[in-house]
């Protein structure tokens, strides 16, 4: 309680006084000689030094310490206004909390942020090492930045030898090292793409890579061996990746067996990119021909984002950019048209939540969204036939279902 109350005091307040015992004349804040040699600007007396001193020695009160030094301005100038008695104590304090666990550790780390001089370089050093743990990064970084460089390439070193590319990556760009590690941010992504590839990760490889030539052999080969022949080679096109003659065929082989298995497009069949005010006029005229009564239709979301609705008949679809035309008065109006037409079927999995999504991000389309009728979810239909089919329960026919499951 008295650490609390000490933490909460603030700058200029007599100690004395703030616990109601400071008499007529009040208390000094002047330093002495008791204080030893200091500078700055803040004026501790030999009571505050005192009882700072003692709160530090409680085991567990090093953190309430830095705080109570922070309120009463201690730490404005680095602490140089502390005597050499209360620094040393403090020292003593910070030194014996990094061998005290990881709590320890962030303690002291937390009063070395706020007096970064009360250390020389080596024991400073010892506080980082002890709180760079791998636990606590956001607390090693708020100390890191206040300690002088060469501590921070000591520190950055430290983790590349604990192989922490991550981490490594990550404080270079923070304080600026990128003339001393030069290759962090390259080591990192390296890294992070061999895992991708050992996992299977077509699309965390893929969006690695970007940007860094360095990587793109590495991750041209490894999509072709995890079966990704169509990209695979589609990268290598556009990378200008050199493959074999054998490997070129093996992938393009792959590739014609994978396209074989798709469903076909019907001959004849046209994809429309609806993304301006005259392509509305033509998603208008397609959606409204006599001969519709069902339009298929799904979302895509970037980052949560809605950014692409597919609408489709029997003989065309069409792809509406929503970054292009989400606040589209004439796109709301058409789609609105064949939404709420009550003779033509919406189909869609799970299209009731990909409308309230949009209408979310769009409020303009809200008015045919909201009012979608009759609108048939996919999903449901299939868990039903699985349910009737298998003898099992609804809940039980929905697990793995899918839009691309129930395509095939």
């Amino acid at each position: 309680q008295m650490a609390a109350l000490l933490s909460s005091m603030g700058p200029g307040r007599p100690v004395a006084d703030s616990l109601g015992r400071g008499g007529k004349g009040g208390h000094s804040r002047a330093g002495g000689a008791a204080g030893g040699e200091r500078g700055g600007g803040c004026e501790f007396g030999p009571e505050e030094e005192a009882l700072i001193g003692q709160l530090a020695d409680i085991p567990g009160q090093l953190k309430t310490t830095a705080r109570t030094l922070e309120a009463w301005g201690a730490t404005q100038d680095g602490g140089l206004c502390l005597g050499a008695a209360l620094r040393s104590t403090l020292a003593a304090a910070v030194l014996r909390g990094a061998e005290g666990g990881s709590e320890g550790a962030a303690s002291a780390a937390a009063v070395l942020t706020a007096l970064p001089t009360l250390l020389d370089a080596p024991d400073a050093l010892r506080v980082l090492i002890s709180v760079d743990d791998g636990k606590s990064d956001d607390v090693t970084e708020k100390l890191v930045v206040r300690l002088p460089r060469e501590l921070q390439v000591a520190c950055v070193r430290r983790r590349r030898e604990e192989d922490r590319l991550k981490a490594v990556a990550k404080m270079v760009g923070m304080l600026g090292l990128e003339d001393e590690f030069p290759e962090a941010e390259y080591e990192y992504k390296k890294a992070s793409l061999n895992a991708a590839l050992k996992h299977n990760s077509r699309q965390a490889a893929v969006g690695i890579s970007m940007g860094e030539p360095r990587l793109y052999a590495t991750c041209v080969h490894g999509l072709l061996s995890m079966g990704e022949a169509s990209i695979g080679l589609e990268l290598a096109g556009a990378w200008s990746i050199e493959l074999t003659l054998e490997e070129r065929a093996a992938a393009e082989a792959a590739r014609s067996a994978t396209m074989a298995s798709y469903a076909a497009l019907p001959e004849g069949f046209v994809v429309h990119v609806i993304d301006s005010g005259a392509a509305v006029l033509r998603l208008q005229a397609g959606l409204r021909r006599d001969c519709v009564t069902v339009v298929g239709f799904d979302a895509e979301f970037l980052q949560g984002t809605p950014c692409l609705i597919q609408l489709a008949t029997e003989h065309e679809a069409f792809l509406v950019d929503l970054l292009a035309l989400g606040d589209s008065e004439a796109l709301a109006a058409a789609l609105e048209l064949v939404l709420c037409d009550p003779g033509v079927a919406k189909a869609g999995f799970e299209g009731r939540a990909d409308l309230g999504k949009i209408v979310k991000h769009f409020p303009v389309l809200a008015r045919g969204f909201r009012s979608a009728a009759p609108v048939v979810d996919v999903g449901r239909l299939e868990a039903e036939r699985r349910a009737k089919t298998l003898n099992i329960s609804k809940k039980n026919a929905s697990i793995g279902l899918s839009l691309s499951s129930v395509a095939e």
